[in-house]
C-alpha cells in the first residue's frame, strides 16, 4: 500500500508479486478439500467460481502491476474496468451468493429439494461476467458490454428472486438481524444492478453516478451482507467454543444472549440511514448530503463492533441463570433408601 501511494513503481511490482503468491496459496488450500466432498451444495459450487475469478483478478493486478514498471501499454479505464468487476462480480459476489444461500438454510431453518435455479443461475452469472470481461478488453464501448451488463442484471434479479423464495419457506418465523441486512444487501444488488447496465449502455456517464454504482455494490450489498452475517457467526463460533461442551452439564446460553440485540439494530438503524442519505447525494450529486450521510453511516459501525466485541470477553454474555428457589437450594442431596437393617441418619 505505501507503494502505490508513493508511486514506487518497483515497490508494487515486488509486493504485489508476494500478495499474489500468498493468495495463490490459500487458494489452493481451499481447493484440495474439494475431493473430500460427498454431497455438493450450491455453496460449495458457488465458492469454486469465485476462487477462479480470485485467482483471475489476481492475475489481472499482478500484470497492470508489473507494467507500471516495464510499461509494455498503457493501462486504460476499460482495463481497469475489467479488473475491478472481476473482482467484485467474480470473486467477491459468487462468494457471497453461495454463502447466503448455506446461512439462510441454517439460521432461517428453511430447506429445499431442489437446487436448479440456482445452479442454471450461476451460469448464467459466470457467462455474463466472462463476456463483460472479453468486451471490456477488445470491444469497450460497444453493444456486447451492454448485453452482457444486462444478462448480470438478469441474474441478479434471479437471486434475489430464489433466495425470497427460500426465506418464504423458513420455519424460524420474525425477521432476525442477519435477514435485516441481508434485505438492504439485496436491494443494493439490484440498484446496483440498474445502474451498472445504464453507464453500460451510455445513458448516464456522469461520475457522480458510477461512485454512486460502485457505493452501492460494495458498501451497500457487500457491506450491509459481511455485518450482518457477522451479527449470527462470530456468536456461534463464541458459544462453540466456549460454552458447546457444557451442555447439559449446567444452564448455558442460547446464541441470541451472547450479543446485546439493542446494540445491534441501533447499529442497522444507523447504517441504513447514514447508507440512504450518502446514496442520494450521490446521484443528486450533493456533496454535502454525501458528507451528512457518510457521517451518519461512521456511527454505524461503531455501535456493532461494541456490541459483538462485548462477546468476546470472557464471561461476558447479557443472559442470566433462573434463580433457583431456596427450597430447594436447602434440600438435601439424593441417597439411596437404607437397607434391611441399617441405621438411618438424620439429614445433614
Amino acid at each position: 500500500m505505501p507503494s502505490f501511494y508513493f508511486n514506487w513503481t518497483p515497490g508494487v511490482a515486488v509486493f504485489g508479486s508476494l500478495a499474489v503468491g500468498g493468495v495463490i496459496h490459500f487458494a489452493s488450500n481451499l481447493l484440495l478439500s474439494y475431493p473430500s466432498i460427498r454431497s455438493w451444495h450450491p455453496m460449495a459450487a458457488y465458492l469454486l467460481c469465485g476462487l477462479g475469478w480470485l485467482v483471475v483478478t489476481l492475475g489481472f493486478g499482478l500484470t497492470w502491476a508489473l507494467d507500471w514498471q516495464f510499461n509494455w501499454f498503457g493501462i486504460t479505464p476499460n482495463l481497469l474496468a475489467a479488473h475491478v468487476h472481476v473482482g467484485l462480480v467474480g470473486w467477491l459476489a459468487c462468494t457471497l451468493m453461495g454463502v447466503s444461500y448455506k446461512l439462510m438454510e441454517l439460521f432461517a431453518l428453511s430447506h429445499r429439494l431442489s437446487w436448479r435455479l440456482a445452479y442454471a443461475n450461476l451460469g448464467i452469472w459466470n457467462a455474463g461476467l466472462a463476456g463483460l470481461t472479453v468486451s471490456l478488453l477488445l470491444w469497450p464501448g460497444s453493444p456486447a458490454v451492454t448485453a452482457c451488463a444486462a444478462l448480470l442484471g438478469l441474474s441478479a434479479a434471479v437471486f434475489v428472486f430464489d433466495l425470497l423464495r427460500l426465506w418464504m419457506g423458513r420455519r424460524r418465523r420474525g425477521i432476525s438481524l442477519e435477514q435485516a441486512h441481508l434485505a438492504v444487501s439485496l436491494s443494493s444488488l439490484l440498484l446496483a444492478a440498474a445502474l451498472g447496465v445504464l453507464i453500460a449502455s451510455g445513458a448516464s456517464l456522469r461520475p457522480n453516478w458510477v461512485v454512486a454504482y460502485g457505493y452501492a455494490a460494495i458498501v451497500g450489498c457487500f457491506g450491509f451482507a459481511i455485518i450482518g452475517k457477522y451479527s449470527k457467526i462470530i456468536p456461534f463460533l463464541i458459544w462453540l467454543s466456549r460454552d458447546s461442551g457444557s451442555a447439559g452439564a449446567r444452564p448455558i446460553p442460547l446464541l441470541k444472549d451472547l450479543v446485546d440485540d439493542r446494540l445491534g439494530w441501533a447499529s442497522f438503524a444507523l447504517l441504513l440511514a447514514g447508507y440512504s442519505v450518502a446514496v442520494t447525494g450521490l446521484l443528486a450529486a450533493r456533496a454535502s448530503v454525501v458528507v451528512a450521510g457518510g457521517l451518519l453511516f461512521l456511527a454505524g459501525p461503531a455501535a456493532g463492533a461494541v456490541g459483538i466485541g462485548a462477546a468476546l470477553l470472557p464471561g461476558r454474555h447479557f443472559w442470566r441463570a433462573p434463580r433457583v428457589p431456596p427450597a430447594l437450594e436447602r434440600r438435601p442431596s439424593w441417597r439411596p433408601s437404607p437397607g434391611p437393617g441399617t441405621q438411618r441418619r438424620p439429614p445433614e
